[in-house]
């Protein structure tokens, strides 16, 4: 039977297990989530297995037959039913299977502590309450749940450090617009600051020294850094290497405005669109550059 939701768009209706859990996004169909589905399954069931992922091969964690860790399982999981189908990107870890009579009856995947997926529905689920999650898995004896989840929460900390540390070092011309210029994926649309910056900094070495401490101040790597930094090495790349060094040279660098140079001068950008100009960097420039240790020889 076909089941026809809008005009040039049909499914086959004996894919769904249950009619009357079907749902339309756009023009994808998706199962509805029902919770309680799962609750009856572990209800029933008598073993679980835990391996280090779903893919062929994987690892296994934990096995148990003991009703307590099925109980205490569901009792972790503090769900969120989508208004709207997700799907996290990864393939999720650890993957758990949960057996009822010898037979398997579903899978469910842990993605970073923050969602679930669940082989009875084709949409994500929200866990709500992390820590409860967690607890289940550390009582077990599998860690990598909660250092996975203890990374993430330490990379993000560092990303919020690492922005603070961006805005602080910004040209102050360039602050109220910022936001404004920054776009998807960290696309930064460099026309508006350019004109910001000419019009509160006239003076070309004042401009560039200051977009030096910028460039100075990103997350620390020089491949690999957020995309939004690339806005700093393209405003410096408006100006001659000429007009760089002459700035430079009028003035004892701080060390963010050392770091700028260094990264500027060895990076990608400057080497591919100006490859003649690195060997005609002056030597007392070279020597005040070779201190950065990411800088290479010069």
């Amino acid at each position: 039977m076909l089941l026809h939701i809008e005009e040039g768009v049909t499914i086959n209706a004996v894919a769904a297990p249950d009619r009357r859990r079907v749902l339309a996004v756009g023009c994808i169909i998706k199962n509805i989530v029902v919770l309680e589905d799962l609750h009856k399954i572990l209800a029933e069931a008598d073993r679980i297995v835990v391996k280090d992922s779903p893919r062929t091969g994987a690892f296994t964690l934990f096995e148990s037959t003991d009703k307590k860790d099925l109980d205490e399982l569901w009792g972790s999981l503090t769900l969120e039913a989508p208004a709207k189908w997700f799907q996290c990107m990864c393939d999720g870890t650890p993957a758990l299977y949960v057996y009822v009579r010898g037979c398997k009856r579903v899978e469910l995947t842990n993605h970073h502590g923050l969602s679930l997926r669940c082989s009875l529905w084709e949409s994500d689920v929200r866990i709500c309450d992390t820590e409860k999650w967690l607890s289940w898995f550390d009582e077990r004896g599998m860690s990598g749940p909660r250092r996975e989840v203890e990374a993430m929460r330490a990379q993000e900390e560092q990303g919020k450090r690492d922005w603070d540390k961006w805005l602080g070092a910004m040209p102050k011309a360039v602050r109220p617009i910022w936001p404004d210029a920054l776009g998807q994926f960290g696309r930064v649309d460099i026309a508006p600051l350019r004109a910001a910056l000419e019009s509160d900094m006239p003076e070309e070495g004042g401009r560039i020294l200051a977009l030096l401490e910028w460039f100075g101040s990103g997350a620390g790597p020089w491949s690999g850094f957020p995309s939004y930094e690339t806005a700093a090495e393209k405003l410096l790349l408006d100006h001659s290497t000429k007009a760089i060094v002459t700035a430079i040279e009028s003035t004892r660098l701080s060390a963010a405005q050392t770091e700028g140079a260094a990264r500027l001068f060895a990076g990608w950008s400057f080497l591919t669109q100006r490859p003649e100009d690195k060997r005609d960097l002056p030597d007392s420039l070279k020597k005040v550059l070779s201190t950065n240790r990411r800088s290479g020889s010069w």
